[in-house]
């Protein structure tokens, strides 16, 4: 038997469930902005269609419909872009449906959705600079 030390094996990384984390992510993301699609051109309800929205739903509508598939590519092709775009989108859309629920309703569980998913990402974003910190420590000594 050797006496070198074992090699330590992990079942997972943490960088590898975020970039799962993110995928999956981004296809929530595709499901948001066809959801949002199909919302303009009327399918949901045929006497709620682009033309015949209020204005405030119209560029919203508009902004989310282009903004999310951007934030999906970002985030399948793990970009640091990616998630600058999905924090944006993800913040507004947010603040439309918390500060403004008289003109875009409340989405309680799209609320939380949010909330969820970008404090996941926050956790994470926190234990990779400590442990980056910590590394950098321990070679300065």
């Amino acid at each position: 038997m050797s006496k070198e030390p074992l090699k330590s094996r992990t079942v997972f990384s943490l960088e590898g469930l975020m970039n799962l984390f993110l995928r999956i992510l981004a296809l929530v993301f595709i499901v948001f902005t066809v959801r949002y699609w199909l919302l303009l051109i009327g399918v949901f309800d045929p006497e709620i269609r682009f033309d015949t929205m209020a204005n405030h739903w119209k560029v919203a509508g508009t902004f989310f419909s282009v903004f999310y598939p951007i934030a999906a590519l970002g985030l399948w092709g793990l970009f640091r872009w990616g998630i600058v775009i999905w924090f944006l989108v993800a913040s507004l859309e947010l603040v439309l449906h918390v500060f403004y629920p008289e003109f875009f309703w409340q989405y309680p569980s799209l609320m939380i959705f949010h909330l969820v998913s970008m404090g996941a990402w926050l956790i994470y974003a926190l234990i990779e600079f400590l442990d980056k910190r910590r590394k950098f420590i321990l070679n300065s000594r």
